[in-house]
């Protein structure tokens, strides 16, 4: 291979030039770049607190909505101090966040009317609440929105990359949007104190007259599976108690709404746990009970406390398919199966039964003598843990309401 001189000076004549491009180009993509790069960094940090201002609006909503739906009184409750600011504000990296507003729908300020009305915004973005799902246009809910803050107060985040290549970059404000409901549900599942009381006697008990939203409640304590301050201030009442009868009931019921057997024996066949699993719309088979349900030093325990129990609409002989002819008072003695339909919150006060009869701490007193066994206390409205949107929307077909709610966050 042979090489002209003309050839080779034309190559090396060239090679600095093309040296000199590379150099020029590296040094004019280096604004670009940093450029980038800082971009890059300020959007991240705008997402990063967007996703915890967003997660600090569900925890908000979803404390705002257990408020409104145990205490409408005390609904809305406060953004600026409270429950509602701590969960919003927990949720921050910084522990800083506003909340803004809060709005309800037309069916929570039914019972809350200090709530402002929600309205839809007229240009959904980003940080709006997501449309309400039709089916649950007509729930009460409640709606949170947040706002950046920062450790000096102020509500806009410096997009400081974003400065050092640009002294004229925007502040950025992030805001969030949340919504939770409630509503009645008929759980499919539940652990419950094994004692049954009949549909009938909670209809007594609650003044259920087959309307929905027609049994009336004494006020809820403030948490689930909490006392009304048993042994401190209370404000509770004495006519507030109902004695729900295990044996010796003296109630009497039109046949479908479901009796206590022949001579009482109102608990399910187990005497070993105060809790036990049990399934909606299934059967459990019965005891005879003169003594406490379980354990008397657990059962003891329960006392002040609320307990759940299964709420039965058919007695028989046998398990069987319920239908119009089915006679649902057919079981007796340990020859007994109960159809479950249903499970009430139950404020224990009292009981009396042969090994440990206990006075009602309200008023005090025993709450049967003789022959007779049973509790005392009142049902009431309770929060039970929360369920997905559409148990709420879609709650167990043809069975009633027994007083239970839960929260859910909806869209």
């Amino acid at each position: 291979m042979t090489f002209s001189r003309r050839g080779m000076r034309r190559r090396l004549a060239s090679a600095p030039e093309r040296g000199a491009t590379a150099v020029l180009t590296i040094i004019l993509l280096v604004p670009v770049l940093f450029a980038a790069a800082a971009l890059s960094v300020d959007v991240g940090n705008l997402l990063s607190e967007r996703r915890q201002l967003q997660n600090g609006a569900d925890a908000a909503a979803f404390t705002a909505a257990q408020t409104c739906a145990e205490k409408p009184s005390l609904c809305p409750p406060s953004i600026t101090s409270g429950p509602v600011a701590t969960m919003a504000n927990s949720n921050a990296n910084d522990n800083m966040a506003t909340v803004t507003s809060i709005c309800g729908s037309a069916a929570a300020r039914a019972s809350s009317p200090g709530l402002t009305l929600c309205t839809a915004p007229a240009s959904p973005g980003l940080t709006d609440c997501p449309t309400i799902p039709t089916a649950a246009a007509n729930l009460p809910y409640v709606e949170v929105r947040t706002l950046t803050r920062t450790s000096t107060g102020s509500s806009t985040l410096i997009n400081r990359f974003a400065r050092i290549a640009n002294r004229n970059a925007a502040t950025n404000s992030v805001r969030a949007c949340s919504r939770a409901g409630w509503g009645g549900v008929n759980p499919a599942n539940l652990n419950v104190l094994p004692i049954t009381v009949s549909y009938c006697d909670w209809t007594a008990a609650t003044g259920y007259t087959g309307t929905p939203g027609s049994a009336t409640y004494p006020p809820a304590p403030d948490y689930s599976i909490n006392s009304y301050g048993y042994g401190g201030t209370n404000p509770w009442q004495t006519s507030w108690q109902r004695t729900i009868y295990t044996k010796g009931s003296p109630s009497t019921c039109s046949t479908w709404n479901g009796h206590v057997a022949p001579g009482g024996f109102s608990q399910l066949d187990t005497n070993t746990v105060c809790s036990v699993s049990t399934t909606n719309g299934a059967w459990y088979h019965g005891q005879p009970g003169n003594s406490t349900p379980c354990p008397s030093t657990s059962f003891a325990g329960l006392l002040g406390t609320v307990v759940y129990l299964p709420v039965f609409d058919c007695m028989t002989a046998a398990p069987t398919t319920i239908t119009a002819a089915t006679d649902c008072n057919s079981g007796s003695g340990s020859n007994l199966y109960y159809h479950v339909s249903g499970y009430a919150a139950f404020y224990l006060t009292g009981w009396y039964f042969s090994s440990t009869p206990q006075s009602s701490i309200v008023g005090g007193g025993l709450p049967c003598t003789g022959g007779d066994r049973c509790i005392e206390g009142w049902f009431l409205k309770d929060l039970i843990s929360a369920s997905d949107m559409a148990s709420l929307i879609n709650p167990t077909p043809g069975a009633p309401n027994y007083g239970l709610t839960s929260v859910a966050q909806l869209g």
